[in-house]
């Protein structure tokens, strides 16, 4: 059974309080029965210079830094940096506002060899003696983020102090142990880096794969290379030169057309059908009911010469001018052709 020892009191049973079982070499303990939480001091913005002495401002743990450093990209003067709370090797820098509460409390080990300044809503674990990466992996762990959630306050801007932090149970293994985990999860780190890798790789891949796939379809059918060759296929120069021809009759005919010199009177075309024309065939005319158009009639008044004035505007010509162009009206008796 886990016990906890406050002070000089009597050991007193925690197991309602552990969440999980540990190994028996493990021992559960609160943050603030090991090292100390320290709040840093408020080091503004403007305050940092170019060159100077090195400080760790608050958003810089959600922006700059994360699990470990060893160097800061920040800096003050030697007079501000007097004025300020430092941290050094091992030391755990925390922040203790944030505008979540999974986020609070984000946690990052400082590995290097300088004093740094500590900037303001930002607290650091000193003193715990023991391996900073394991620490700053179990504030990250799923069962920590949950025990920050419970015990911050506050909506837009959420909040949690050194001391309620300091409550928080957590699991120690023995120093070998942390080591080991610490390589265990690095090794992780390393193959979860690839396996991102590769997943960004796949999603751009099934991204564009539907259009690249279709541009090489496309790009093979146009090179000859999509279907086999057919030897009994007609030759594309015998069908382009059938299609030669064939226009050329169209344009001979539509010549044929315009310009017919063989003319037949409209009152001996062939085409042509004589009817009387009384009140229901006109009605019927302006109705057009049949959907073969049979109902509808054609009438052209005939010039005494026996041939009839046809108008042809075109419509789709939108060009300034091309009313003039475009209209035409010929006088000519009907083509036998």
């Amino acid at each position: 059974m886990p016990y906890e020892k406050i002070g000089k009191n009597e050991p007193v049973c925690i197991a309602d309080e552990v969440p999980f079982e540990i190994p028996d070499s493990w021992e559960w303990v609160r943050i603030s029965s090991i090292g100390s939480i320290v709040r840093g001091s408020g080091i503004k913005r403007a305050e940092t210079i170019e060159f100077g002495k090195p400080c760790v401002r608050y958003e810089e743990l959600y922006t700059t830094y994360h699990t470990s450093f060893n160097q800061a990209v920040s800096f003050v003067s030697e007079d501000l940096f007097e004025r300020c709370k430092h941290f050094s090797y091992g030391d755990i820098l925390m922040t203790l506002a944030g505008e979540n509460k999974p986020d609070i409390v984000n946690a990052v080990a400082y590995l290097g060899n300088d004093l740094i300044a500590a900037g303001g809503d930002l607290a650091y674990w000193t003193a715990h003696g023991m391996n900073p990466l394991y620490l700053t992996y179990l504030m990250a762990s799923p069962y920590i983020v949950g025990r920050k959630v419970n015990l911050a306050t506050g909506n837009i801007i959420v909040h949690i102090s050194g001391d309620k932090l300091g409550t928080i149970l957590i699991p120690i293994p023995p120093l070998s142990e942390q080591q080991r985990i610490v390589d265990k999860i690095l090794e992780a780190e390393v193959k979860l880096a690839e396996y991102v890798g590769k997943e960004n790789s796949l999603n751009v891949l099934q991204n564009n794969f539907p259009d690249a796939l279709k541009k090489s379809i496309l790009q093979w059918a146009v090179q000859g290379k999509l279907v086999p060759q057919g030897p009994n296929d007609e030759p594309a120069s015998v069908l382009l030169e059938r299609i030669r021809a064939e226009k050329q009759k169209l344009i001979a005919e539509q010549k044929a057309l315009t310009h017919c010199k063989e003319k037949v009177f409209c009152d001996e075309c062939e085409n042509t059908k004589w009817i009387s024309l009384d009140v229901k065939k006109i009605i019927a005319h302006l109705l057009g009911i049949k959907e073969d158009g049979s109902d509808v009639i054609s009438v052209y008044p005939l010039l005494p010469n026996g041939t009839c004035r046809f108008i042809v505007f075109d419509f789709n010509n939108h060009e300034k001018g091309a009313e003039v162009t475009d209209f035409q009206s010929r006088a000519c008796t009907c083509c036998a052709g």
